[in-house]
């Protein structure tokens, strides 16, 4: 359903109508796939410097 979204450049609510569910429903799917996503990615803080980082690899420990 939200691939089909994505490549039709669907809105919610033509989405919901194609497949025959609520606009909330189809809300809640993308909002729980975002956080997900979310989660997934490491963030981390780089030595000294407080800044944030995406990727462990990238800090360089000297």
């Amino acid at each position: 359903m939200i691939s089909t979204r994505e490549e039709e450049g669907l809105s919610i609510r033509e989405t919901a109508k194609q497949f025959r569910i609520g606009p909330a429903s189809v809300s809640r799917w993308i909002n729980q796939i975002e956080a997900l996503l979310n989660k997934s990615e490491l963030v981390t803080t780089a030595p000294h410097t407080g800044r944030l980082l995406r990727d462990a690899n990238t800090v360089r420990h000297s």
